[in-house]
């Protein structure tokens, strides 16, 4: 069973300036998600995160995925948290961290010392990190990027790429 992590930057800046970037983002993730329980995901999860980190959405809970609401993107921007909760979930269900994919999906620099968090969570770098950037070019999406190198800068039109490469992961 592969095991899916989509990491979803949930700050105030997805809304600073509307919230066009809500429904882009309601949108890939609804196909994204399609597209990874199609290719075989048992496990999926969508954590977003803010000021703090939580699990928005899993697919054992046997219920379809609901758009994201605007009034959920709020606070600052710490990354970090988001992979704190995946090494804790990741120690309490014994999954293994080269069995699962990280996609993290944001608009801008993590606000915290995520680095830190995301050395701690996968120091030999074993899991398959993707990343699509929406917005201008940063380092955050880039640096969590594993050894592949598969990060996307242009948002919504790198996003058929973004999903194409996430669901390939599960036929390694």
């Amino acid at each position: 069973m592969k095991h899916v992590f989509i990491i979803l930057d949930c700050s105030a800046s997805i809304v600073a300036d509307g919230s066009e970037l809500v429904g882009a983002i309601n949108d890939l993730l609804h196909e994204l998600i399609n597209e990874l329980e199609d290719g075989g995901a048992g496990d999926i999860r969508v954590i977003g995160y803010g000021d703090n980190a939580s699990i928005l959405w899993q697919s054992s809970s046997k219920k379809s995925f609901s758009d994201i609401p605007e009034d959920r993107f709020d606070g600052r921007s710490s990354l970090g948290k988001a992979y704190e909760l995946i090494k804790k979930t990741l120690t309490a269900e014994a999954i293994p961290l080269k069995d699962c994919a990280i996609a993290l999906i944001s608009d801008g620099e993590a606000s915290d010392d995520y680095k830190t968090q995301l050395q701690a969570l996968d120091p030999k770098n074993e899991a398959y990190r993707v990343a699509i950037a929406f917005g201008i070019k940063h380092f955050t999406t880039e640096k969590h990027a594993s050894q592949n190198d598969l990060f996307f800068l242009r948002g919504v039109t790198d996003r058929d790429d973004f999903i194409e490469k996430t669901v390939d992961y599960l036929s390694l």
